[in-house]
């Protein structure tokens, strides 16, 4: 957004030519799907290196598990009865969400918002997994919507996918291979949903 007059912003948007993931996630071979992992991996990282702003303040830390603890607390007093996940929230949720550092984060990173593009000078020999060399390859055009981007701990983008998003396919097995693997926060972040919605 561009504040370029009195009182106004104006949001600037451009038009790419290009295919959602989900689209065509499902159709790829592997080893489209792994070039593609592979090449998100590497903007990942690359992302993960720059540094928060220096007045970057917050964070997920004792503080935030207690506070998903109350938000529970709050929406079964609502509802008139005792949350007894609370209690397990209060005594778990702040050692299991912190002490991790903390990256540039998508934070709604699946493949409806990564936009992709047919790689025509891609190699097209077709490797091992039995197709006839005619495979499509894509390369990421853009990563789009990202209006929950922030710094967060490591885990979060793995944690709200599996939270959050539906499981499509092997598109966990892909994220875990992009930025790893965090079980036990995603379980966690997972049954907070959960008590939250209920």
């Amino acid at each position: 957004m561009y504040d370029m007059l009195p009182d106004t912003l104006v949001l600037v948007m451009e038009y790419m030519p290009a295919a959602n993931l989900r689209t065509v996630w499902k159709s790829l071979s592997s080893r489209a799907k792994e070039s593609l992992t592979v090449e998100l991996g590497d903007i990942l990282k690359r992302m993960w290196q720059l540094p928060a702003p220096a007045d970057f303040i917050g964070g997920i830390s004792e503080d935030m598990g207690l506070a998903l603890a109350e938000k529970s607390s709050e929406n079964w007093e609502f509802h008139g009865q005792r949350g007894w996940k609370t209690d397990f929230f209060r005594r778990n949720l702040p050692s299991a969400l912190s002490g991790h550092p903390f990256k540039l984060t998508h934070g709604d990173l699946h493949p409806a918002n990564i936009l992709v593009e047919l790689d025509e000078s891609g190699d097209k020999s077709g490797g091992n997994d039995g197709n006839n060399g005619n495979e499509a390859q894509y390369r990421v055009k853009a990563i789009v919507d990202w209006d929950t981007a922030g710094w967060y701990p490591e885990y979060w983008e793995y944690g709200i996918n599996v939270a959050l998003f539906p499981w499509d396919g092997d598109w966990i097995e892909a994220l875990e291979e992009m930025i790893g693997a965090f079980p036990l926060q995603a379980a966690m972040l997972h049954m907070v949903r959960e008590n939250i919605e209920f």
